[in-house]
């Protein structure tokens, strides 16, 4: 995790924590984007699942 946590500040990337349908918004803008900006972001989605989320409080 650390050796990860020390790549991830390194580059241009971006981890994102939202649940599943943000992520699925998320990942049709870059899709988007990717046409347009030519410069390449690399963005870590994490997506939450929310069940688990409320079964556990």
């Amino acid at each position: 995790p650390k050796a990860r946590h020390n790549a991830l500040s390194h580059s241009r990337a971006i981890a994102v924590i939202a649940p599943d349908r943000l992520v699925t918004a998320i990942v049709i803008a870059i899709g988007a984007l990717r046409h347009i900006d030519r410069r390449a972001v690399l963005i870590a989605v994490i997506a939450l699942d929310q069940s688990s989320q409320r079964s556990s409080q």
